[in-house]
């Protein structure tokens, strides 16, 4: 159930983000159907998909941490070098892919690149916030301080949920062991990693440290999960069918734009549905191949697919028709035959570089730790 979520949240990214390129927006559809209601329902998910991304994180890797230092078993260079490597891996081809694709859309079409299309490409460059490929914001971003101290690198406008990441991996451990050993009463011990932590939350954005409240939902998800009482309760198909009926009322809520439909709604209702699930064993189904396939590939997909995405509106607004295509047969069909070449690309680059993510991390762990392996 885990990937199917993680799966789908990667996939609502890219999809919405061609949805805005390719096809007009919802009020310029002529004699709207309940077809084309629910697709662009579907299609404008993205930002809260994030929100889901940000609690699956907060599950797996800050609930990880979390068990690790109750129990006295969390090694610091281990962990740094297992968030790195899954990191990096992936970002440093995206970047290089963003640099490409944007210097040759730049030289054909300076104006897109400079904010032009903005009216039309809302979620492109902006006048005064246009591509940026400088090597002070390429470095800034490969040191994730893009929305902090420099720019999203280019076109790239989802790398800024890297940072938010990033620092919660970072800062996340250093304010637990302090917390945790202040709750020993060992008030020196606990104060460096406390200042540190407390300093770090300070100096970020406000919208990251919002963001990081919807992670720590992941982690509370982690540690109520195997708590008996609380298993009773939300593994009752009750809770389960409820739950999920107010995620996606908070999903309804945000696409309306309701004040309900808050990043912290979101993901406090998807965390309340998915503690319903952890731990539970399903009988296999038909989409559990596509999607272990569609987690595996969600990370690559996220970081490459808007330099890709963006040209792409470039070129049909530049062809000289000068307008997105409406999602008649014709328009959905150009729509998915650039969403499978996306895809095809997402896929080479996953197998060339995400793939071998462990290897990576295996032999850079052998090097820095005497042989040990690292997950």
């Amino acid at each position: 159930m885990l990937d199917l979520a993680r799966g789908l949240s990667a996939f609502a990214v890219f999809l919405g983000h061609l949805r805005s390129s390719l096809l007009v927006d919802y009020p310029e559809v002529q004699d709207p159907t309940l077809v084309h209601r629910t697709l662009y329902f579907a299609l404008g998910l993205g930002h809260e998909a994030v929100m889901v991304f940000f609690v699956m994180s907060g599950y797996l890797i800050g609930g990880a941490a979390l068990a690790a230092i109750l129990t006295g078993r969390f090694s610091p260079g281990r962990y740094a070098l297992a968030r790195l490597t899954r990191l990096y891996v992936v970002l440093v081809p995206a970047l290089a892919l963003t640099l490409l694709v944007d210097s040759v859309g730049q030289s054909w079409f300076p104006t897109a690149y400079q904010g032009s299309l903005l009216p039309l490409l809302n979620s492109g460059p902006a006048p005064e916030a246009h591509v940026d490929l400088t090597a002070r914001t390429l470095f800034g971003n490969l040191l994730f301080l893009q929305t902090i101290a420099v720019p999203l690198y280019g076109s790239n406008k989802p790398l800024w949920s890297l940072a938010n990441e990033f620092w919660y991996y970072a800062l996340f451990p250093v304010l637990c062991f302090g917390v945790v050993v202040a709750g020993r009463r060992e008030l020196v011990r606990a104060a460096l990693p406390l200042a540190i932590g407390l300093a770090g939350l300070a100096w970020l954005p406000v919208e990251i440290v919002i963001g990081g409240l919807v992670w720590l939902m992941g982690v509370a998800v982690h540690a109520l999960a195997p708590v008996p009482g609380v298993r009773r309760v939300v593994h009752h198909p009750v809770y389960r069918g409820s739950s999920f009926a107010l995620f996606l009322g908070s999903l309804l809520a945000a696409s309306l734009g309701w004040p309900i439909g808050h990043d912290l709604v979101v993901g406090l209702a998807f965390s309340l549905w998915l503690v319903s699930v952890c731990g539970v064993r399903l009988t296999a189904a038909w989409w559990d191949v596509p999607a272990r396939w569609s987690a595996e590939v969600s990370y690559t997909l996220y970081v490459v697919h808007f330099p890709l995405v963006f040209m792409a509106g470039v070129l049909l607004l530049s062809d000289g028709a000068g307008q997105q295509l409406p999602p008649t047969a014709a328009g959905l069909g150009v729509y998915l035959g650039y969403a499978s070449a996306v895809l095809a690309i997402t896929v080479v680059l996953w197998a060339c570089f995400e793939r071998h993510t462990q290897f990576v991390r295996n032999a850079l762990a052998r090097r820095l730790f005497r042989g040990s392996r690292t997950t």
